[in-house]
């Protein structure tokens, strides 16, 4: 089963990359439009667990499942002038566990590869709830989180060869409030992401050969907004999020399998 989760997630996330003409050609950019480029890979492959405040059970919980949504990458179209990249879609699995005294950890990744295109992403994460130490009418959390992603592609693009790869590794904190009504969650939440990114391009069979272009340690700062809804059923759990993030708009959907004791 996991296998075949892993094969719908890499036709979700690189269906439309894998086809040679849908590449986008990143060759010849500013250095400004290399951030760009970058802040929309770092927008699309940040984690989620599309999730709210409140604790799994009173003592233990697990929860393991899919996300998937889409990314708006508006830089990437603009940049490469290939308008049908201005949305990407995103996808990721993930387990989280609930500890006692309001701890917890969760885990994200997604390791994919499609001919020429590989794309690798997986992050960490430790969380407190706040309720557990001060009572308050509503749900809190705070969440530290530490990850990378990492995209190695090879293509052709107008009869010429290109390659090249995209990394970044972040850390981030962000504080998410929740309130339950019966089996409904609403929550809404902030952060900060500090990431730095890594940028090679080589395209040796262009009219213009275009040789390693690099740029490495490319910092990238920014705010973290998002709201959504977790929908809690017996053993099943569904959620939507809206985030935006390095001013880009992202949706994100999750279907899990959970309890808590």
């Amino acid at each position: 089963m996991f296998k075949k989760l892993i094969i719908i997630l890499s036709v979700l996330f690189l269906g439309a990359l894998a086809q040679a003409d849908s590449l986008p050609d990143f060759g010849e950019l500013t250095l400004p439009q290399i951030e760009d480029v970058l802040q929309d890979f770092t927008a699309n492959s940040y984690p989620t667990t599309v999730s709210g405040a409140s604790s799994m059970g009173r003592l233990v919980g697990v929860e393991f499942g899919i996300v998937g949504g889409v990314t708006g990458t508006d830089s990437i179209a603009r940049h490469t002038q290939q308008n049908d990249v201005d949305q990407l879609p995103s996808a990721l699995l993930f387990a989280r566990v609930d500890a006692p005294f309001g701890f917890g950890a969760e885990v994200t990744m997604l390791p994919l590869k499609i001919d020429d295109i590989e794309y690798n992403t997986f992050s960490i994460a430790g969380r407190m709830n706040v309720n557990k130490f001060i009572p308050l009418p509503v749900s809190l959390k705070a969440k530290l989180r530490i990850g990378n992603a990492d995209i190695d592609y090879k293509g052709n693009v107008d009869g010429n060869t290109i390659e090249g790869n995209m990394s970044n590794t972040f850390t981030s904190l962000d504080l998410t409030v929740s309130k339950k009504f019966i089996f409904i969650e609403p929550y809404a939440g902030l952060g900060f992401i500090t990431a730095k990114g890594d940028y090679n391009y080589d395209a040796p069979d262009s009219p213009v050969p275009v040789d390693n272009q690099q740029q490495s340690n490319v910092r990238m700062n920014t705010e973290h907004l998002f709201a959504g809804v977790q929908v809690n059923l017996i053993g099943f759990r569904l959620g939507l999020e809206y985030s935006k993030l390095y001013d880009t708009d992202r949706i994100m959907a999750k279907v899990a399998f959970g309890l808590g004791l």
